[in-house]
């Protein structure tokens, strides 16, 4: 099986205790069974279904992440970037995003989410009215995706803070699926996560993963996609990770 990221192994991160890490024991890790069972465990048993829950205590960066996230959107929209009719959040967990980012700029506003709590929770609060459809399925498991999705086909697939829970294979497999079955002709993959300019940093508590732009860029590649524009929050606090953009096609071959 290919690795994608097998050229970052001996690449070194931090963990979460500050202790040095190499990639390639992120890769043994990602071969495991315990990562997706941790991720799991931790938002079923751990998180409450709030905007608090969601930001892991930092609700403070709220509103700002979600204003500068419409402006992006707009921006795009107006440069004829991206349209603006159908977008589904892809983990959006309780509709924090699809609510009060993304239901401003598109017509119609999908959430796929893997955590049935967080998909219910979605159906009771301030996204009660903000989305069409509401998806139980992890990103992770491209069969389940196909078939809560069926034949619906969006403008845009939206991804905040989740490949981070991904491993590398199945960052490149969710990537690869979107661009083949759930973009429209001319659609776009959007990519707002915290990004490192190198290195990577681990949380293994909640099995969350901060890559470097070179390691996304590498498993865009891998998957056939390109990265049209890459831009930082710069309205982002200081002293948190920061965040990068990334507007992503499927690659054009001659």
């Amino acid at each position: 099986m290919t690795v994608p990221l097998q050229a970052f192994a001996s690449c070194l991160g931090v963990g979460n205790d500050g202790e040095s890490l190499q990639y390639g024991d992120i890769i043994a890790f990602m071969n495991t069974p315990y990562w997706y069972k941790a991720c799991s465990s931790w938002y079923t048993d751990c998180v409450e279904p709030t905007i608090d829950g969601m930001l892991g205590g930092l609700s403070y960066v709220h509103e700002g992440d979600v204003a500068w996230s419409k402006t992006k959107l707009q921006e795009l929209a107006t440069k004829g970037i991206i349209r603006t009719n159908s977008c589904i959040d892809c983990g959006g967990g309780i509709g924090r995003v699809a609510t009060f980012a993304l239901a401003p700029i598109f017509e119609h506003v999908d959430l796929m989410e893997g955590c049935q709590a967080f998909v219910e929770a979605s159906s009771k609060n301030f996204a009660k009215d903000a989305l069409r459809n509401r998806f139980v399925a992890p990103l992770q498991d491209i069969d389940a995706v196909r078939n809560v999705i069926k034949d619906r086909k969006y403008d845009v697939v939206f991804l905040q803070w989740i490949t981070g829970h991904l491993t590398d294979t199945d960052v490149v497999a969710f990537l690869r699926f979107a661009i083949t079955d759930l973009l429209l002709p001319g659609g776009k993959i959007l990519l707002k996560d915290n990004c490192l300019p190198e290195g990577f940093a681990f949380d293994e508590q909640d099995v969350n993963l901060l890559r470097s732009e070179p390691m996304i860029r590498a498993l865009c590649e891998a998957a056939g996609c390109t990265i049209l524009s890459a831009c930082s929050q710069d309205t982002w606090p200081k002293g948190l990770y920061p965040i990068r953009f990334f507007v992503i096609e499927q690659t054009i071959t001659e």
